[in-house]
């Protein structure tokens, strides 16, 4: 018999929606906050799954003030995914022992506060970036691999590009890495080696 893993992650999935979005942590149980159509919250062992019905996704679309906001839950090990899409996203996951960050489907205004990797850290988007900016703790090492092509690309304050066809750049530092992967293109993708105190997003 295969040992089991002794450190499992638990998994927030957010399906296809239309309002922006906050992720934020604290020593507490998963919690949500909206304005707007009622996401669909649903729990299975370690899956926990955040989306709307395509009825809810209509009228958020209409309505101007459309929100949502999780908060999770920094004590547990956890994996992020994002599928469908996501315009208007402020994470803050600096205090999370987090596992993967996976978008599919593109990103749009987005800023993401990365924590200090406690294993290698692999972030994707896949469907393209735009107005991206990800934030690391200074001196964690980074790796960023773009398939499709950059513009306007800044690592830790240097700009690269127009760079076309596939795009490789790191910084170094200590400790475990982060790969940040992204498939579709990018423009106007910053990667940041300090975090900021705060992300100024209300919901």
């Amino acid at each position: 018999m295969m040992p089991q893993n002794p450190d499992p992650a638990r998994t927030l999935r957010i399906i296809p929606r239309a309002a922006a979005l906050k992720l934020s942590s604290e020593d507490a149980p998963f919690r949500a906050r909206w304005g707007g159509p009622t996401p669909r919250i649903r729990e299975r062992g370690l899956l926990t799954e955040v989306g709307y019905s395509l009825p809810a996704r209509l009228r958020a679309l209409a309505t101007r003030h459309s929100r949502l906001a999780l908060t999770l839950d920094r004590r547990l090990p956890l994996a992020i995914e994002i599928a469908g899409g996501v315009s208007g996203l402020r994470a803050d996951l600096r205090e999370l022992d987090l596992r993967e960050l996976t978008v599919s489907g593109g990103a749009s205004d987005v800023a993401v506060e990365l924590p200090t990797p406690r294993r290698e850290l692999t972030v994707r988007i896949e469907g393209g970036a735009s107005r991206v900016t990800v934030r690391r703790p200074a001196g964690v090492p980074v790796s960023v691999e773009i398939e499709g092509g950059a513009s306007g690309l800044a690592i830790d304050g240097e700009r690269l590009g127009p760079l076309g066809g596939r795009v490789r750049a790191q910084a170094t530092g200590d400790g475990p890495a982060i790969r940040l992967r992204v498939a579709g293109g990018a423009s106007e993708l910053s990667v940041e080696g300090a975090a900021v105190r705060e992300l100024a997003y209300v919901v």
